[in-house]
């Protein structure tokens, strides 16, 4: 067995890929693939602060849709830019001049605590973020008395739906809420949204549902 030192410099793309890569795959499979000891694996790691391999630390905002269940765009176009969730890029390995956005697992914790209002904790399984800490578990009890579609986006649908309820129908907003599933307050600003709409093309909406 050879065991003398592994000298070779590392170079950008073998950085890469063990960020990447740590985390989610083994230390073992992540030396294999470089080609490297264990032993140099770990080392590097240290140096760049990648901190424990045995604990999944980090999402990408693909894999973090999908856990949580919400739409990719909502976290890489609202919760980074707008709402101020902490990301890194990093290029990708097969895609030069593309780069994934990465999240820390404890900047998303942080993040998910301070910003309760915007995401629901019924569109993911319990555990699916490994720990249920307090906070979570308080959540959960009360996303549990919110209107089911809370947080969800409007569909065309919908838009019609609700027209036709409020002025076909004459229906109030709040038996509108009831019969959407949405909160009164989702009901009012969706209609303020919609009301602007010239009258020619409300009735179009309308007729549609005829």
């Amino acid at each position: 067995m050879n065991n003398r030192k592994d000298t070779r410099n590392w170079t950008r793309e073998e950085m890469n890929y063990m960020t990447y890569e740590w985390g989610i795959a083994t230390v073992e499979s992540i030396a294999r693939y470089l080609g490297r000891t264990p032993v140099a694996v770990i080392v590097k790691s240290k140096r760049l602060g990648l901190g424990s391999p045995y604990r999944k630390t980090k999402f990408t905002s693909h894999r973090l849709s999908h856990l949580l269940g919400i739409d990719q765009h909502t976290i890489t176009d609202y919760w980074v830019p707008k709402c101020g969730l902490k990301c890194r890029r990093m290029e990708m390995r097969y895609k030069k001049g593309k780069f994934l956005q990465i999240i820390d697992y404890d900047n998303l914790m942080e993040w998910l605590q301070k910003n309760q209002d915007k995401w629901d904790s019924r569109r993911f399984k319990r555990f699916a973020l490994k720990i249920e800490p307090e906070w979570l578990r308080q959540k959960r009890i009360l996303d549990s008395y919110e209107p089911k579609r809370k947080y969800q986006k409007w569909t065309r649908m919908e838009d019609l739906r609700l027209l036709d309820l409020f002025y076909k129908k004459r229906k109030t907003m709040k038996e509108i809420s009831l019969i959407m599933e949405r909160s009164y307050n989702s009901i009012d600003h969706r209609l303020s949204r919609i009301r602007p709409y010239k009258k020619a093309r409300r009735k179009e909406l309308i007729n549609d549902l005829s």
